[in-house]
């Protein structure tokens, strides 16, 4: 039995190491035409990716012409200004290390803020349904108890019948979803949510917004051909 667990593990090592390198040559090539290449010749070979692999070529060519370690800090504070249309740099700005320059990131700050924020956006119920006692209807016993054959029944109004009352619903103002966090907590999240898209490398600086056209077509395709932001592949970034 363990000779045979063994060569189980053995084989699910090797397995997995080939997956990984397999992966790694796919990774490796950056225009479509070798994609396509690579693809071809997986397929004439036999080897096939992982079936949980969903991603497009040209988010793999992003991705591998992206690069994979953050600019430590205070390299990381000198900010390139670009130019929107050209996507050229024009100049550097020097930002402030007490908003940008939180490393390592908190996480828990984050995840503090974005639930505050949402709770807040979910702010309080304001519908509200009838009781019983509110719908319109008389308390009269509909039918005698016994006798008739059908299930016993009191007034008119329960919650399973039409024209009833509602059971369990809402309440109006009583459900409040709103949640408390102090405005330095919130003040603190918002730093590091910058300091974390500088250290992505999303963050971005442009001298203007001087464009021939404001459509959002062709804004966006300015985003993507410029910048890789935006799109089915791209990423997502913040602009000021």
């Amino acid at each position: 039995k363990m000779a045979s667990l063994s060569l189980a593990f053995t084989k699910k090592c090797s397995i997995t190491s080939s997956s990984s390198a397999l992966l790694k040559r796919w990774m490796s090539t950056s225009s479509p035409s070798a994609m396509r290449a690579s693809s071809e010749t997986l397929e004439t070979t036999g080897e096939t990716l992982p079936p949980n692999l969903k991603i497009t070529p040209r988010a793999l060519a992003q991705r591998s012409s992206a690069p994979t370690k953050a600019i430590p800090l205070p390299d990381r504070l000198n900010v390139p200004i670009l130019h929107l249309s050209t996507n050229s740099n024009s100049g550097s700005i020097h930002v402030s290390p007490a908003i940008f320059g939180n490393d390592p990131i908190r996480a828990d700050i984050l995840c503090r803020v974005v639930q505050y924020q949402r709770n807040k956006k979910r702010g309080k119920r304001t519908a509200r349904t009838k009781t019983i006692s509110e719908v319109s209807g008389s308390g009269r016993k509909v039918r005698q108890q016994k006798g008739s054959g059908m299930a016993r029944a009191g007034h008119s109004r329960p919650p399973h019948w039409r024209g009833g009352a509602k059971a369990h619903g809402p309440k109006g103002t009583i459900q409040d979803y709103t949640t408390k966090l102090n405005s330095k907590v919130r003040a603190l999240g918002l730093k590091h949510a910058l300091s974390q898209k500088l250290k992505e490398g999303n963050l971005l600086l442009v001298n203007d917004w001087n464009l021939s056209s404001y459509k959002t077509n062709y804004f966006s395709k300015v985003m993507m051909d410029a910048f890789a932001v935006g799109g089915r592949d791209g990423t997502t970034a913040f602009f000021d």
